[in-house]
């Protein structure tokens, strides 16, 4: 459209929210918005105004005109601004005040009015207060005078309520006037799918079979996701592009219009979001089936494969499909360098807990003891996150184990479990990545059941929880939502299972790995001849297995 007079004030809509959807994915880290107004482009970002009125996101009031001096060089990761340059009395000084403070690799992120969709300066309908018109092209000619930059975006909207045109600029750290512009020109032919899913580990494995067969169908796909689904689809081949989204960024009851706004342009969107929480997971004061007694959500929801569930949702007539995690070249050289020096070694990853009070096994330690007391081969790593540690309960200094949590990031455990003769553990992000290989696993159920988890994993051992509630099908949060363990102060389910339920599962694999390994003698290696920062002679470049 070309700009209206507004009817009434019922009809506005501020100009970041418009923008928001395309633009967000290139304000990552820390960043201003400059002439932020009621809206910014992210909560965490600094919004600069001229004052700080009620209504005002401002962080800081201040002069836009007189420069950035608060600011040194080169500390910021963007800049946002969004219909303000029009207004400015010098935009070149502007934007080259704006570029001085953004970092080599940080980006400029603008949003204007068009001069051929908004009416000009000294015509009829212009605002007042308006002393420029611009056009993509104008703005590129200024910065060619003073920077040089990559062209990571540029586009006119000019359809519903708007008429201006995005660009993104990338700060290259080189002499003026190199432009780069990569921009695939023959993208527009490709069929192209934008894949949502934020969460958890798990949540980010489960959505990597739908982005497998739509890469199978041709697409050119993109993946909407959060940090954990970065770490874990980094490397897929599958993904021809990312759009990060941190937690949070945009508030939840926001991310209906911003989901609206990002699926433009898209042959097909698939949104996975709640496809197996609320879906086959009841939250309490969202679904009803929460109130449903266990029998009657076990029949509704028991037998329902979550990877199935997700790829029938997505529109695919496939069945029996596992996640996947993809390695580089460089990962998987650093891991079987890792494994070569723990040879003979019957190595166990064993996760400690997880997001809730039902992913705690509080017998873990005692089941470890047990083992390696009768296997002495054995070298059990713990991981899991900084909470974690407070259950590592074995010296540092035991042969027998390698303590890592709160040390390994998402990749260092997913390569291991690759590597690893046995995983052991609760419904956790790592269980999850164990099913992606052919590494043998047991997994204590808790609120999902075997079928909806384990039904497709290779060499699966794992084993349901003896409590009479489990699998319960909801997703609990915390100890008020379900039976107390008074004596482990943990979810009933998770402290109904014992050694005996684990350790024999654990004696099967390592009998089988014995009689694979039978030419093999036992070589006791302590962590601390294990690939660390401090041994330069084995530095385990790009956090892989430390």
């Amino acid at each position: 459209m070309t700009w209206k007079p507004l009817k009434d004030m019922t009809e506005y809509v501020p100009e970041v929210e418009k923008c928001r959807p395309r633009l967000l994915r290139f304000c990552t880290g820390q960043g201003l918005d400059l002439a932020c107004g009621t809206k910014k482009i992210k909560e965490t970002a600094i919004g600069c105004d001229i004052g700080r009125e009620k209504d005002s996101a401002a962080d800081f009031a201040i002069d836009l005109e007189g420069g950035l001096t608060l600011f040194a060089n080169d500390i910021f990761d963007f800049i946002f601004s969004s219909h303000y340059l029009e207004h400015a009395k010098d935009p070149p000084g502007l934007l080259q005040e704006w570029w001085r403070v953004i970092r080599p690799g940080g980006n400029l992120v603008l949003y204007l009015p068009h001069a051929d969709l908004y009416p000009r300066v000294g015509h009829e309908g212009a605002n007042p207060d308006h002393k420029h018109d611009f056009r993509p092209e104008g703005v590129l000619e200024i910065m060619r005078e003073f920077a040089s930059f990559e062209i990571l975006h540029n586009e006119i909207h000019a359809e519903e309520n708007e008429y201006s045109f995005d660009l993104v600029l990338k700060k290259l750290s080189t002499v003026p006037g190199l432009v780069i512009d990569r921009r695939s020109p023959t993208l527009e032919r490709v069929k192209k799918a934008l894949v949502i899913r934020y969460g958890g580990i798990g949540d980010a494995i489960s959505a990597t079979p739908v982005i497998r067969a739509l890469k199978d169908e041709g697409y050119h796909v993109t993946f909407n996701t959060s940090d954990n689904g970065m770490e874990i689809a980094k490397h897929n081949p599958n993904v021809d592009e990312f759009i990060y989204q941190a937690m949070d960024e945009v508030p939840n009851p926001a991310l209906e219009s911003y989901w609206k706004g990002l699926s433009r342009g898209y042959d097909r969107v698939i949104n996975l979001s709640g496809t197996i929480e609320e879906a086959l997971l009841a939250i309490k004061g969202r679904n009803p089936e929460y109130e449903w007694n266990d029998d009657e959500r076990r029949a509704k929801y028991g037998n329902v494969n979550y990877y199935d569930h997700a790829l029938k949702f997505a529109g695919f007539d496939l069945r029996k499909k596992n996640g996947e995690i993809f390695f580089s070249e460089e990962e998987e050289g650093i891991a079987r360098i890792w494994r070569k020096t723990l040879e003979g070694r019957f190595v166990v990853i064993w996760a400690l807990g997880g997001s809730g009070p039902h992913k705690r096994f509080p017998y873990a330690a005692m089941a470890m003891a047990e083992f390696a007391r009768l296997h002495p081969e054995v070298l059990f790593i713990t991981v899991g996150g900084h909470a974690e540690k407070l259950l590592e309960l074995a010296a540092d200094d035991d042969p027998n184990y390698m303590h890592r949590s709160g040390r390994w990031g998402v990749r260092n455990t997913a390569i291991a479990v690759k590597y690893a003769n046995l995983v052991i553990g609760p419904e956790t992000g790592v269980l999850n990545m164990a099913g992606c290989f052919d590494t043998p696993k047991i997994c204590m159920l808790s609120h999902s059941s075997w079928a909806n988890l384990c039904k497709h994993w290779e060499n699966d051992y794992s084993v349901q929880s003896r409590q009479k509630c489990s699998p319960c099908h909801k997703m609990i949060f915390s100890m008020k939502e379900c039976p107390v363990n008074e004596q482990f102060k943990v979810s009933a389910c998770a402290a109904e299972y014992d050694p005996s339920d684990i350790i024999p599962r654990m004696k099967e694999v390592f009998r089988k790995w014995r009689r694979a390994n039978s030419t093999l003698v036992s070589l006791p290696v302590s962590p601390s001849t294990i690939p660390t920062e401090q041994d330069g002679s084995r530095k385990a470049r790009g956090n892989i297995i430390q």
